[in-house]
């Protein structure tokens, strides 16, 4: 039977809908593998059959793009890009927040990219910053570059001014409660970032539930020199748990007193304990904060050599 030139259309339209119904996003050159001309996008965008909604870059009427298929086009056109703060939190369930823009980091000096669709916001990261922490993933076939989960959070307190710290705040409490990432692995990236100073407190304030074995493996993790915890059940499975680790463990009770019998290591003059003892309130109150973010009393809390030991 012979193949009219309105049959071998119509089989090319109907080829054309199955791929754009699979792959949801459906690019000019993705036509090539199916044997199809380019030129049918046209007419079936003319015909109302498909949207075009970028150049060269088609989809079913009232389709809505995945956000994988989102990043697997941004990665196409801009292979530099590596997706970072909102965009990372939200690959990596790690918030609530459903950015309306793809959030690119760029080495710093690029320019802005030029794409129709999606939508993009870029920050500039200097070449080291840029590098870190970058991990590979596939997206639709296509591999995409985004942070980790430690570097996301990190991130997200440098540029806390763009998406907002009660973001960053819940992105750290996700990204620790879901084990997504480790506390240490969190400093070491904010210390290669220059804001281990700004994350640390919100740090210690989270790192807190009942579970003094874990409590007891961050401290070490964190090279801590007092771990806390306000649960008077569990003080002596911390001590017990801390034992031949040097690493002071103490009870803090609700108002945040500790037991005067496990007072801090060290002597030190009166007017530096005066003065970490006035840091050690700041701490306390960030320790109040990121409880109203995670919805439970704080438990256990974990000091630093960079606050106080009292």
């Amino acid at each position: 039977m012979e193949h009219t030139p309105s049959m071998l259309s119509e089989t090319h339209t109907q080829r054309i809908l199955d791929l754009a119904s699979q792959r949801g996003l459906l690019r000019a050159s993705d036509l090539d593998a199916i044997g199809s001309p380019r030129v049918i996008l046209t007419r079936m965008t003319a015909a109302g059959l498909l949207e075009r909604i970028g150049r060269g870059l088609y989809r079913l009427p009232g389709a809505q793009v995945t956000e994988f298929e989102s990043l697997a086009l941004v990665a196409t056109r801009v292979p530099q890009a590596v997706f970072c703060l909102l965009t990372a939190l939200q690959f990596h369930g790690l918030t609530t927040q459903l950015p309306r823009q793809v959030w690119i980091a760029m080495p710093r000096g690029s320019h802005s990219p030029r794409i129709d669709y999606p939508p993009i916001r870029m920050v500039q990261m200097a070449g080291s910053a840029h590098l870190a922490g970058v991990e590979e993933h596939l997206c639709n076939g296509v591999k995409v570059r985004i942070y980790s989960p430690a570097k996301t959070v990190v991130d997200c307190f440098k540029h806390r001014n763009k998406i907002g710290l009660s973001v960053a705040i819940e992105g750290l409490q996700e990204a620790l409660r879901q084990r997504k990432t480790t506390p240490g692995e969190i400093v070491r990236q904010a210390e290669r970032g220059a804001i281990a100073t700004v994350i640390r407190p919100y740090l210690e304030a989270l790192t807190a539930n009942g579970n003094v074995e874990q409590l007891a493996r961050d401290a070490l993790q964190l090279k801590a020199r007092l771990a806390v915890t306000a649960d008077p059940a569990r003080y002596t499975d911390l001590k017990a748990c801390l034992a031949g680790t040097g690493i002071e463990a103490a009870l803090r009770t609700e108002l945040g007193a500790l037991r005067e019998d496990e007072a801090a290591v060290g002597d030190e003059p009166d007017n530096a304990h005066q003065a970490d003892h006035h840091h050690c309130h700041h701490h306390q109150s960030l320790a109040l904060l990121a409880t109203q973010y995670t919805h439970r009393a704080t438990a256990s809390r974990l000091r630093y050599s960079s606050t106080c030991s009292v």
